[in-house]
């Protein structure tokens, strides 16, 4: 017995735990040559400065002894940017499909890679970027003690490619934000990759999704520990330039008004530069209609450094109708990201709002949907109102819309239960205007104890029929 604990305890000490392999890790260091010329960053990291630069591809998947070599870094620098090239094998790249499209918002659950930079403060500061795949951004300020500053806001440039193998990202970082904080010379880092892979089914639909968290340093249980962030040599920056810096914010959308015989809108934002350099920005925004073509307009402004100035931009539209509004702010000499975001209020856009008639039903051979529509009478007579069910089916429509519409529902045939119920308003062809789901409840009757609200005329129903507890009025 005391030979077998003797050896068990020899065969324990043999074996690669994972936590305590990645602890002993020594701490990655490399040496960022300087380019000769701008990158541009545009995501195809074709210039000469990345085929020279050196590459980093050894990467630890996190909280395991195990290396992953499907993600590639490069870094290069000029007396301006930090430069960042990450390249992603994938092996379906055209399902990515990235879910958050907000600035600052969850972009870490989509297929992104993550940057964390230390410029030289032991942790007590470090900047953490992430980007995903459709080149939308968050940013935020960090501290080895837990602090983070998620609203700290600072633009910086970036580009994605989605390719054959996989996808790009290229990122340019202002040095002079990061010099203000430290020593250049005494930068530490970390890149990580949130690997997102579908499993998709033959009938070509989502069913699930494996994730893979890879990191270049060797972190042992978060991204977020500094102190063992891998160095940067060579960061020497003798003549620092402040480059121009613009972004958004505030960015909202008005309601529908016709100009020049086209209905359109208007979207809205404030506009400035963070620092004193002045230049000029394109703003471009992506209409996004449910149904039919997407289309973009873009506008040149001139940039005056810190100062904010209120920005409208019109977007003539074929139709109303429900539709996504994405708004990107690049530079217009380099074409580089600063900042894209969609605009989440879009309630100023909703032309239609529906109710049922009653708050539930037993034995009725019909609902209503009461439908008010937000256009002119003129324009309501192309347009009809639709309700199916949740699988389609029809349950009743009306062929001509008006600004007050009812569209009786047959639900005769509908079993005890909740159900949903889809209320879309087309043009007179089909092509989808606005939908509203409700819930339409069913329940089993009860003679003498069914008590309703009656939404039409506003009064409680007693088995079908107006009571008035205090006596008519």
């Amino acid at each position: 017995m005391k030979r077998t604990l003797t050896l068990g305890f020899v065969l324990c000490g043999l074996m690669p735990l994972p936590c305590l392999a990645a602890d002993t890790a020594k701490l990655p260091e490399v040496t960022v040559a300087a380019c000769q010329a701008p990158v541009k960053v545009d995501g195809l990291l074709d210039e000469p400065c990345w085929q020279s630069a050196r590459p980093l591809t050894d990467f630890r998947v996190l909280g395991l002894d195990e290396i992953a070599r499907d993600t590639t870094v490069r870094l290069t620098y000029d007396s301006a940017w930090l430069y960042v090239a990450v390249a992603c094998e994938h092996p379906s790249p055209p399902a990515l499909k990235p879910g958050n499209f907000d600035h600052d918002g969850a972009v870490h659950t989509d297929e992104s890679v993550e940057v964390f930079i230390d410029p030289g403060t032991d942790g007590r500061c470090y900047f953490h970027l992430k980007l995903n795949c459709a080149n939308v951004k968050a940013e935020q300020r960090a501290g080895r003690d837990g602090w983070r500053e998620p609203k700290w806001d600072s633009p910086w440039r970036s580009a994605t490619r989605i390719h054959e193998t996989g996808w790009n990202a290229e990122m340019a970082i202002p040095l002079y934000v990061l010099a203000s904080h430290g020593d250049l010379k005494k930068t530490r880092m970390n890149v990580t990759r949130n690997k997102v892979v579908p499993e998709i089914d033959r009938q070509g639909v989502i069913v699930s999704e494996k994730r893979q968290l890879t990191t270049w340093a060797p972190v042992l249980k978060t991204f977020h520990e500094p102190d063992r962030f891998g160095a940067l040599n060579g960061m020497d920056v003798a003549n620092l330039e402040v480059p121009f810096l613009a972004g958004f914010e505030n960015a909202r959308i008005s309601s529908y008004y016709v100009a020049d015989g086209k209905y359109c809108y208007d979207v809205l934002l404030d506009v400035r530069g963070h620092n004193d350099k002045s230049g000029k920005a394109t703003v471009t925004v992506l209409d996004q209609p449910v149904a039919g073509k997407e289309s973009r307009l873009s506008r040149e402004v001139e940039v005056k450094g810190m100062k904010s100035q209120p920005i409208r931009l019109p977007v003539a539209v074929d139709s109303p109708s429900q539709r996504k509004a994405t708004v990107m702010m690049t530079e217009a000499e380099t074409g580089a990201t600063f900042r894209l975001a969609r605009i989440v209020e879009t309630s100023a856009l909703n032309l239609m709002s529906v109710y049922l008639d009653r708050t539930y039903y037993t034995t009725e051979e019909q609902a209503v949907a009461v439908c008010s529509l937000g256009l002119p009478d003129d324009a309501l007579r192309a347009t009809k109102l639709v309700a199916t069910d949740d699988k389609g089916k029809v349950l009743g429509e009306t062929q001509e819309a008006s600004r007050e519409t009812q569209v009786p529902m047959k639900i005769k045939a509908l079993d005890v239960g909740s159900h949903s119920v889809n209320i879309q308003w087309q043009q007179k062809d089909g092509r989808l205007i606005f939908s509203q789901k409700l819930t339409l409840i069913k329940r089993p009757p009860k003679p003498g104890l069914e008590w309703k609200i009656d939404k039409i005329s506003k009064v409680i129903l007693r088995d079908g029929r107006p009571f008035f507890p205090c006596g008519l009025i």
